[in-house]
């Protein structure tokens, strides 16, 4: 193989394409404004979707035979953020 053809070819190519300015601007400039934006958008998307999360109050009902004399299950979540007992019909 003829390595210093190889390396001419190799030269040539890369001057080619810094030439071109789309080039250059699609491969570099490009990625460096847009990564930076969509690590931002989603990490505010993150946050807004914790946020929507943690505003949110669950509901629960204890049903069947030992859902009216269930207390220890009552004291177990009644203590918990953001979780709200339904009485039972």
């Amino acid at each position: 193989m003829n390595w210093s053809a190889l390396k001419l070819l190799f030269v040539h190519e890369m001057r080619m394409l810094l030439r071109s300015r789309r080039t250059i601007v699609t491969s570099v400039v490009l990625p460096l404004i847009m990564m930076p934006v969509m690590i931002m958008g989603s990490t505010l998307r993150a946050e807004q979707q914790e946020s929507r999360v943690e505003e949110t109050t669950f509901e629960y009902a204890v049903t069947g035979p030992l859902g009216r004399s269930s207390p220890q299950s009552d004291q177990a979540i009644q203590g918990r953020t953001g979780i709200q007992g339904v009485s039972n019909p």
